[in-house]
């Protein structure tokens, strides 16, 4: 048991300056913009530098680029990523191995499905990083196909013995006129060389749950020994909950221990996951939006964005209210910040949050992570 809609914080936060303007993205051709996709990640953190996978206007391609902290400007390093124009990927930076991930898409609005034309397929890069040179290279026999499918969004773990994952969206390839759309995971235990057919998974309850609804999204992330998914579910508004189930990582086969979380409104398709990365931990906290800007009567008092939490050893649960529909809050992401590796007593939780959905002020509010998990 848990209790519902405690406040982060008394009033959000603005950050200190409004940031600093950088190039366009004009001349991408997917919908949308090539960031919008709220369980992607497109930055990392390696050799003391933060690095993105940033479209380049000039070539129309995906390049990697490189903050420069003293102008306050992405650096274009000249390494190519993917070559469509209508492309949109999630990354992954693995410090021990020194190896870059990258799972790139081409993007659809809602409607995911099974395509016929390779060139459209989903693909997995896998880059080796030169500290001497501070570059990335693409190794030998990559990209590699890993699922047939257009997809709005693609999103990708690695597990603890190092089997890499995917979750995704799509109707597949059932028929066009299908409105049959499932959740679908994939996986690779050789380090991304080869994958295996994408299923949707077996829950252990409720197996219905895995069909969901057109422009429903799906995410997942390495805990412990295991990977947890994550997806929200909006085929009856009255049954909009949150979704979450957890396997093995080191295995494809087998059922996954499913459960669901009650959230008032409905869970929206704006989920931000994120783990406490260690091998002792087992928490897992997700940033999400409710359905509740789309109540009737409109309720400007019901939770909007929330911060739910986990803790897998335990079965402990929290949820904890950002905003109301009043304050009409959209796209929110979450991060971790371990602070002291020694001392996970100063572990903090940020959620950030865009003002308006057309946009506004960047906010954030922070919440100590309590060890164990407790309301």
């Amino acid at each position: 048991m848990f209790t519902l809609w405690i406040m982060v914080s008394a009033e959000s936060t603005p950050l200190s300056i409004a940031g600093y303007l950088d190039f366009s993205y004009q001349g991408w051709d997917g919908p949308g913009s090539p960031t919008g996709e709220k369980q992607e990640s497109k930055l990392w953190w390696n050799d003391g530098f933060w690095w993105g996978s940033l479209f380049n206007s000039s070539t129309d391609t995906f390049h990697i680029y490189r903050l420069n902290w003293g102008t306050h400007t992405w650096e274009d390093w000249g390494v190519e990523l993917d070559d469509r124009i209508d492309s949109k990927a999630d990354v992954l930076w693995d410090d021990t191995a020194k190896k870059l991930y990258v799972a790139s898409h081409v993007a659809v609005l809602s409607d995911g499905e099974g395509v016929k034309t390779e060139a459209n397929w989903a693909r997995f890069y896998r880059y080796s990083y030169d500290a001497t040179l501070q570059t990335y290279t693409l190794d030998a026999g990559f990209p590699v196909t890993i699922n047939e499918d257009k997809t709005e969004s693609l999103v990708m773990a690695k597990g603890s013995t190092g089997r890499l994952w995917i979750t995704y969206v799509s109707r597949g390839d059932t028929p066009k006129a299908s409105a049959d759309y499932r959740v679908f995971v994939n996986s690779s235990a050789d380090d991304g060389v080869t994958w295996g057919t994408p299923i949707a998974p077996t829950l252990n309850m409720t197996a219905t749950a895995i069909h969901v609804n057109r422009g429903d999204s799906s995410a997942i992330v390495a805990v412990k020994d295991q990977v947890a998914l994550m997806w929200n579910n909006s085929i009856s508004h009255t049954n909009q909950t949150l979704h979450f189930a957890l396997h093995s990582a080191n295995v494809e086969t087998g059922n996954w221990t499913h459960q669901q979380v009650a959230v008032p409104e409905g869970a929206d398709d704006h989920i931000s996951v994120k783990s406490l990365q260690s091998t002792v931990d087992g928490k897992v906290f997700a940033a999400i939006k409710t359905d509740a800007v789309t109540s009737d009567p409109f309720l400007p008092e019901q939770p909007l964005i929330a911060m739910f939490g986990i803790d897998i050893n335990s079965g402990a649960k929290i949820m904890r209210q950002y905003s109301t529909n009043r304050d009409k809050d959209t796209r929110p992401m979450l991060m971790i910040d371990v602070g002291d590796q020694a001392n996970a007593g100063d572990d903090k939780v940020y959620v950030f949050v865009s003002g308006k959905e057309s946009g506004s002020k960047i906010c954030y509010k922070v919440l100590d992570i309590k060890t164990p998990i407790t309301d």
